[in-house]
């Protein structure tokens, strides 16, 4: 089964779940932003965005690419 994650904005809503790939997607249309965390299913321990490298990874990508 692959990882479920959840999206947790600043404002505290927490959208998903999604796959790394769904929020690789996100990431490259601005659909989500540094300010929030994200949660892997199960371990209720949200980390920063620039904590998890490859979501990290997308979004420089998707700001090199704007």
């Amino acid at each position: 089964m692959e990882p479920r994650y959840f999206y947790i904005d600043a404002a505290g809503t927490r959208s998903g779940p999604y796959s790394e790939t769904d929020l690789e997607r996100l990431a490259e249309i601005g659909g989500i932003d540094w300010t929030g965390t994200i949660e892997l299913e199960g371990l209720g321990r949200p980390w920063r965005i620039n904590e998890v490298g490859w979501l990290a990874a997308a979004m420089v990508r998707a700001r090199q690419r704007r």
